[in-house]
């Protein structure tokens, strides 16, 4: 192999790791932002027993 072939083959190795890594990024930051959400609906359900449970437990 020539070194121009190891530089383009390390370049899209790279280019192609940045790509993985940012579109983790994306789908992590969205289910957060989903997630979110979802506590905001369920806040006075499950989340709400929750805070509940442990105000008690604190005697608060």
């Amino acid at each position: 192999m020539e070194k121009k072939d190891i530089k383009t083959l390390i370049t899209g190795a790279i280019a192609l790791f940045l790509a993985c890594f940012l579109g983790i990024i994306t789908l992590v930051l969205f289910a957060i932002k989903l997630g979110g959400k979802a506590m905001e609906y369920d806040w006075e359900g499950a989340f709400g027993q929750v805070t509940e449970q442990v105000e008690d437990s604190l005697g608060t």
